[in-house]
């Protein structure tokens, strides 16, 4: 699944040399719009808003229980 917005912080902070550099895409809507999804920056760390119909990078992860 796509990761969470704070998922995508804790990827940024602990795997960041894992990741090419620009925008990824979260599983989260962003301000409550269906048509906007929330994105992690992986170059600067910023987060904020796209449009769905826009095109970013996407990296699934897999949640396992601890």
């Amino acid at each position: 699944e796509l990761p969470s917005r704070i998922d995508q912080l804790v990827l940024l902070k602990n795997l960041r040399s894992k990741f090419q550099e620009g925008w990824y895409w979260s599983s989260e809507e962003y301000a409550g719009d269906a048509d906007y999804a929330s994105i992690q920056g992986f170059d600067l760390g910023y987060q904020d808003g796209a449009r769905k119909v826009n095109e970013c990078r996407a990296r699934a992860v897999r949640r396992v229980p601890i």
